[in-house]
């Protein structure tokens, strides 16, 4: 074949051009190109069924070439069909799992590359590129990305690692990770454990979703995992917001909205000096700070002073034994108390208003009518009842030191003259 001449083969009219270039026209009137031999005048008619010619125009359309690979069409080849020349074109093939596009030597990239709902479910590029899709799932390079029904844009580099997300939902797996591509607040998210959805908008990152029990994920390299009681990062739970149907706004995550946690083992709390760690005046006490089941209720300080309360528990979650150290603790809202200092073990019913002074050797306990004694001794003050192994020992005059040892309640360290003790 020479320039300009035409040949008509099986219905299908042939023109060939002095670029190499020969342009197919079916019986149905629908145009693509064929590649060139390498001799210049001369294209085999088969050649013309193995590769076909696509314009590219202002952005690369996946569709447009998976639907020109019919027959016996295997490779599609993107380029401007005026100017074609053999080595700058994009290739389109068919793999074992979808798709692949890949630059011929010396080609340009596409800045923007379009796929269509339905027919492309796996894309491999090697090359950057803005990959923009309105299905509801597609694979690119290896990754999993879901859309729900919206527009997604996605920039690659070719490889996984490099891929930032411009908008849609993203679905990421144990071991994943996804950017943003805004360069100004990149945020990165990354699947530890479970599979998530990731919502960008403007290349951010807003939204987690997908989020189930014992799951973690990282935001910026903060752990995230969901536990029973709620969401918790190291040390800290959620309290300021709420995980709702699964999903989180990124924006929520921040330490105002985190309020510290304390581990109480087998529902036991001590307070001392060491309690609240420094700078943290306020802790919900949990089970397992690692994965809270239960929260008993707070521990706060200020000017020195602890304060127990039973305020955020959960229901059923009731405090063991409360361990006062080397502080003075008061508690609030608690029915009964059962208490612990370095020298006694006690109880206290209606202990709404119960302080324990544990700055002293010996440990004082005041803003109750009884204590109930079991092992040690404590100092109390006039107004207070001591029982113990079934004895009680009524108020007493400006105080005194009641011991409970070896079966036996005794009282010292009564210092007014004239005081009546009542048994």
């Amino acid at each position: 074949m020479n320039e300009e001449e035409v040949v008509i083969f099986n219905g299908n009219t042939y023109n060939y051009y002095a670029s190499g270039v020969i342009s197919v026209t079916n019986e149905d009137g629908t145009t693509y190109y064929a590649g060139q031999s390498e001799e210049t005048n001369l294209i085999a008619i088969d050649l013309a069924t193995e590769v076909a010619y696509v314009q590219l125009g202002e952005e690369l359309n996946v569709n447009a070439g998976v639907e020109a690979l019919t027959g016996n069409v295997t490779r599609i080849l993107y380029g401007e069909a005026e100017a074609y020349d053999g080595a700058h074109v994009i290739e389109l093939t068919a793999t074992d799992e979808g798709y692949a596009l890949t630059l011929a030597q010396d080609a340009t990239a596409p800045e923007d590359v379009k796929i269509n709902a339905g027919s492309v479910e796996v894309l491999t590029t090697d090359f950057v590129a803005h990959v923009t899709t309105t299905q509801a799932s597609l694979t690119l390079n290896g990754d999993a990305y879901t859309n729900a029904g919206e527009t997604l844009e996605i920039y690659t580099e070719g490889g996984s690692e490099d891929t930032t997300v411009v908008n849609g939902i993203v679905a990421i797996e144990t071991g994943a990770e996804i950017q943003g591509s805004a360069a100004d607040n990149q945020i990165t998210v990354a699947a530890t454990s479970g599979t998530f959805e990731v919502t960008f908008e403007s290349g951010v990152a807003t939204t987690v979703s997908g989020i189930e029990n014992a799951e973690t994920f990282t935001v910026d390299g903060i752990a995230y995992t969901m536990a029973e009681s709620g969401l918790i990062k190291e040390g800290a739970i959620l309290t300021g917001a709420t995980v709702e149907e699964g999903a989180i706004s990124i924006e929520s995550l921040t330490d105002d909205n985190f309020t510290a946690i304390i581990g109480a083992a087998e529902s036991n709390l001590t307070v001392n000096t060491e309690t609240l760690a420094e700078g943290i005046e306020s802790a919900l006490v949990v089970d397992d700070v690692t994965n809270p089941a239960a929260i008993y209720g707070t521990v706060s300080v200020a000017e020195g002073v602890y304060t127990v309360s039973t305020e955020g528990s959960d229901e059923n979650a009731d405090f063991g034994i409360i361990t006062v150290e080397g502080v003075v603790a008061q508690f609030e809202g608690f029915e009964s108390v059962s208490a612990a200092t370095t020298g006694a073990t006690f109880a206290v019913e209606n202990a709404t208003s119960l302080v324990i002074d544990a700055t002293e050797d010996i440990a004082t306990v005041e803003g109750v009518e009884v204590v109930e004694l079991t092992s040690g001794t404590i100092a109390i003050p006039e107004g207070i009842a001591v029982t113990a192994n079934g004895n009680k020992v009524e108020s007493i005059k400006d105080g005194y030191v009641a011991t409970f040892e070896n079966g036996t309640l005794t009282v010292s360290e009564v210092t007014a003259e004239g005081t009546e003790i009542t048994v």
